[in-house]
Order: C-alpha cells, then sequence, then structure tokens
C-alpha cells in the first residue's frame, strides 16, 4: 500500500523546515525502483530524501542514514542527476491534497537564478510514478511511460498531474498515531526527532516492503523447487518403465530362438507366423510377429538384436535412476528448507545453492532460434548523408578508432561512461554538419547505455559527449581495450531525441534484418 494523503501530509510538513533551501549533494539510485537525493541544509547538516516507485509501495520520505547506491544506476537516474547538479530545493509540496509530491529544485548561476526543475511523485495506482519536469513543465524523463486516461505523454510534452480523486470527508482516515506503525514491542526510536513522522513512516514501509519482498522471492523459489520435484519424480516413473521393458528382453531373445527353429518355413513378405514354443512346458503354439519388409534371417537377427540392445540399457538406466533420484533428494531436501524460511536470508541461503542457481541460469537462456551477431561496427548514414560507424563491444572500439578511423575523421565518446566509439567519416579539412554532429553525438548516448535500458523511458536520457578528431586520440601501453586518451577534445551536452534516434536505428534494422526464408 503507497503512503496515504494523510501520511504525505505529516511528511511534507516535517520536511519543509529541515529541508528548503538545501543544497543538492548527490542524486543515486539505492535499488532499481528507487531514488536518493542527498541535501545539506542550510545549516550545513546533510538529509537523505527517498522517492521509492516499488509497486504497492510508492513513498517519498527522509531516511536516517544513506543507502549504498547499485554498480548500475536505473536509467531515470541520469537525466535527473543532471537536471540537479547545483540546485537548491526551492519547494515540496502536497498536490491537491491527494497522493502526489511536488519538489521544485532551482539551479544557481553566475549571474543570479539558473535553470529550474522539479520531481513529481505520484503514489497512485498499482504502482508509483516518478517524473522529472523542466521550468516549463515538459517531461524531460521517468520511470514507466506516462499515460492519461489513453494518450501517453512524450518525453517533451507538457505535463499535467492526474485528475484530483473526490474526497468524501465521512470516510477521511482517523489522524495517523506512532503506535500503529510499530511492531509489537518495538519502541519508537525516532519520538524525539525533528524528522520523526519521516523516520517512523520509512522505517514501517521498509519493513512492509521487506516483508512482501520475501513473501515474493519465497514463494517463487517454492514453485521453482516443487517443479523440480515433480519432474525429478515424472521422470523416475518413465526409468522404472523403460527398465521393466528392458529387464523383460528374453523375449526378443527366445522370438528369435523359435524363429531360427522355423527358419525354412519363413517367407519374405510375411506378416506372423505360427510356431512351437518349447520353451513352454506344454509346448503349446504361439504366434511372432515378423517385419514383412525383411528376409526370414533378418527377422531373426532383428530379434537377437533387440534383445542386446535392451540388455545394455539396463546398465544404463540404472546409472540414470541413480542421479535422478539424488536430484529429488536434494530437490525435496532443498523445497523443505525453503518452506522452512522465516526471513529473507534464508531464502538467499536457498537460491545461492549451485543446484538451484544453475536451473534460474538455465531459465534465462533466450529460447528460439539463435540468430547470427552482426559482424563488423554499425553502420549510419546522418541527415547529411555523411557515414557514421559505431564499435559493437570494446575490442572492436580499439579496431574502430585505432585501425579503420583516418586522422582527419571525428571521434565522439560518452564521458566518464563505457560504451560505443563513433567515428564519423570526414575528407581532409572539412568538419561534420551541425546535425551529422548530432546524429552521432546521439548515438553515442544511445550507446552507452546498457542493452536492457535502450527501451521506453531510456530514450530520455542525457549525458556530456566528447569529440574530437582521430589524430588526437591515442592508447595509453598496457590499457584494457576500449580504453584511450584524448589530447584534446570539446564536450557536447545533449539529450536523446527520439525522432533523430528512430530515424537512425531504422536504417540498422533494415542493413541487419536477416534474408527472407531464415
Amino acid at each position: 500500500m503507497p503512503l496515504s494523503a494523510d501520511e504525505i501530509v505529516l511528511i511534507v510538513r516535517e520536511c519543509r523546515p529541515l529541508l528548503l533551501g538545501a543544497l543538492v549533494d548527490d542524486v543515486r539510485a539505492p535499488d532499481d525502483h528507487s531514488l536518493l537525493v542527498t541535501l545539506r541544509s542550510t545549516q550545513g547538516r546533510s538529509y537523505f530524501l527517498l522517492f521509492s516507485v516499488r509497486p504497492g509501495f510508492a513513498r517519498l520520505h527522509l531516511v536516517p542514514e544513506r543507502p549504498r547506491a547499485v554498480s548500475q544506476a536505473p536509467p531515470f537516474v541520469e537525466p535527473i542527476r543532471s537536471a540537479l547538479r547545483d540546485a537548491r530545493l526551492i519547494e515540496l509540496r502536497q498536490v491537491s491534497g491527494d497522493r502526489i509530491v511536488e519538489a521544485s529544485f532551482q539551479t544557481l548561476a553566475v549571474a543570479g537564478i539558473g535553470q529550474a526543475a522539479s520531481i513529481v511523485l505520484e503514489a497512485i495506482g498499482s504502482r508509483g510514478q516518478l517524473v522529472l519536469l523542466d521550468a516549463g513543465r515538459r517531461l524531460l524523463a521517468s520511470v514507466h511511460p506516462v499515460r492519461r486516461g489513453k494518450e501517453s505523454v512524450d518525453v517533451g510534452a507538457v505535463y499535467r498531474f492526474p485528475e484530483a480523486r473526490p474526497r468524501r470527508p465521512q470516510l477521511r482516515a482517523v489522524p495517523p498515531a506512532p503506535s500503529l506503525y510499530l511492531a509489537p514491542g518495538e519502541a519508537n526510536a525516532w519520538a524525539e526527532s525533528p524528522a520523526h513522522w519521516n523516520f517512523l513512516l520509512g522505517q514501517y514501509y521498509g519493513r512492509r516492503e521487506s516483508e512482501e519482498e520475501f513473501r515474493e522471492r519465497k514463494e517463487r523459489l517454492l514453485a521453482r523447487l516443487q517443479r523440480d520435484v515433480e519432474r525429478a519424480k515424472g521422470t523416475l516413473e518413465k526409468i522404472a518403465r523403460d527398465r521393466e521393458a528392458a529387464e523383460a528382453a528374453d523375449v526378443h531373445r527366445r522370438k528369435g530362438e523359435l524363429l531360427k527353429g522355423a527358419l525354412g518355413r519363413i517367407r519374405r513378405g510375411m506378416a506372423s507366423i505360427e510356431v512351437d514354443d518349447y520353451f513352454h512346458p506344454e509346448l503349446r503354439k504361439v504366434v511372432v510377429e515378423l517385419d514383412a519388409a525383411l528376409s526370414p534371417r533378418e527377422n531373426v537377427e532383428r530379434c537377437f538384436r533387440l534383445y542386446q540392445k535392451a540388455r545394455r540399457a539396463v546398465p544404463i538406466l540404472e546409472a540414470r535412476r541413480r542421479k535422478i533420484a539424488g536430484d529429488l533428494a536434494r530437490a525435496e531436501a532443498l523445497l523443505a528448507k525453503a518452506s522452512a524460511a522465516e526471513d529473507i536470508a534464508a531464502v538467499v541461503a536457498v537460491e545461492e545453492e549451485p543446484s538451484v542457481r544453475a536451473a534460474t541460469a538455465r531459465s534465462k537462456k533466450p529460447k528460439g532460434p539463435r540468430r547470427t551477431a552482426p559482424q563488423g561496427p554499425r553502420h549510419f548514414v546522418s541527415k547529411d548523408g555523411w557515414e557514421i560507424l559505431v564499435g559493437r563491444n570494446a575490442r572492436q572500439n580499439d579496431e574502430l578508432t585505432l585501425r579503420v578511423a583516418r586522422g582527419n575523421d571525428l571521434f565522439l565518446h560518452v564521458a566518464g561512461r563505457a560504451g560505443g566509439h563513433v567515428i564519423v567519416r570526414s575528407p581532409a579539412g572539412k568538419l561534420p554538419p551541425t546535425e551529422t554532429l548530432l546524429d552521432a553525438a546521439n548515438l553515442a548516448l544511445y550507446y552507452s547505455l546498457p542493452d536492457r535500458q535502450r527501451r521506453g523511458q531510456a530514450l530520455s536520457a542525457g549525458g556530456e559527449v566528447d569529440y574530437t578528431q582521430v589524430k588526437h586520440v591515442r592508447k595509453p601501453k598496457g590499457a584494457k581495450p576500449g580504453l584511450l586518451l584524448l589530447a584534446s577534445r570539446k564536450t557536447l551536452r545533449i539529450r536523446l531525441e527520439l525522432e533523430r534516434l528512430e530515424r537512425l536505428r531504422r536504417q540498422l534494422e533494415e542493413l541487419e534484418a536477416p534474408p527472407p526464408g531464415n
């Protein structure tokens, strides 16, 4: 359950005297669905303001300590970090008494007031929303695609708040009491803190979020282990049937012996023959089936061949039975251990078991036929008709920049971030036009994002792109693949342009599409 409107009132009321005028020190992501803004107040004290949009737990509040950041920040962090650089918090307000909070920031400039930006948290619906707006209330970035009814709000479009929901006074919640947010026997450690409600509600919702994560992960783990147990049991049943059939292989040997005794009466094309069963005490008559396509001798040999094959299968089936029985025992033991887990640490301990990790890795392998990976750098043509090349990996980056590119070609790369080297083929004495430079810079920024982030709202990312001529680029001795130094550079600060990027990406899709019939 996200923060209620009444809880937001308490949080905003506490935060305003503590945070207004505070300078943004840092912006980071504690996890894939949260943003932490570190603020230094006018009194020099640091506060940590958490925005979370975890489904079911959207919230905003101060936390007492700065959590560790994830190694790979989600795509919404970089544009927010860029917008809040050297900014102060000038307003924090609840919107229309609803579960919406807006934090407004103002950057400082040499000549006075600089640019403005706002972060809006929508703690509404099944999943929260976090958006970044510029001074003109235009959308710069968001965690999820923004929709208003059936319409989507694209990056660059003017943002508007969700429609206010009517609140009926007779259903208004009872004012929150601290005791409601404490676990049985838990003391209120924040009673004397000026951020009492922030820390108390943060502790409460953090605990509920951890409980929900524990429940979800335990359920997924139990379901996976139960499937492993059922799969192993099914395999053992099949092995038992195959072994039963293999152990009855003596039937094929006896049929072969009986056919060998009646070899003179068998003719090609016969479907069966009646013979005396001299293995039976009463020497009764039996009918032995034949393969009409085989000769008499081939029918005899076929019976003995089936007999030998079944005999060889017995030890193989036994070895497989022992292995699957061991797998079943381990899966049942892990299932019992997971069923008894009472906290997230116990669940993680089972998830880290080698057999569980191996099964998880197998389940993540892509399904379907493999596509041959394209070879060589990516090729594009700018709006002005200039050729642009982009490296696919670190080693290809080296090859492209140090061997393929010429000295007058233009080199582009996102500052301080791993990504594809971009080369603009440039004739001697000519510099790329502005549109070509922007095309190349957009490609450099786009291919600096991880694969999973090159979708949806990742297209709202921004960054600084360094560029220079290739003759000013060198590789230090012993440096790892892809690492280069620039003797001189210029920097272009940009934000991805959706229309420009789509035009370039269509070129690549047409070039690398598999031929018909593949």
